[in-house]
């Protein structure tokens, strides 16, 4: 059971994108901070999943990037 604090926080959003990106800019900028996110993203498919992850890869240089947070169906 989540509380009151936890639940007016949560957002759900389902949105088309452009063909060729990845994810909605808002989202983009948002996972560049990943301290400052706790989200869950479910991807369409495996290639939108790995196209996301090296968009945010190549936009931090590389590195290292937590993919438990990115899903598929």
């Amino acid at each position: 059971m989540t509380n009151l604090v936890e639940s007016k926080h949560s957002m759900l959003s389902m949105e088309t994108v452009p063909a060729g990106r990845p994810m909605p800019e808002w989202l983009f900028s948002v996972l560049q901070k990943p301290e400052k996110s706790r989200l869950l993203i479910i991807h369409s498919s495996e290639q939108a999943r790995r196209q996301a992850i090296d968009a945010l890869l190549d936009s931090q240089g590389g590195g290292i990037l937590d993919t438990t947070h990115h899903l598929t169906l």
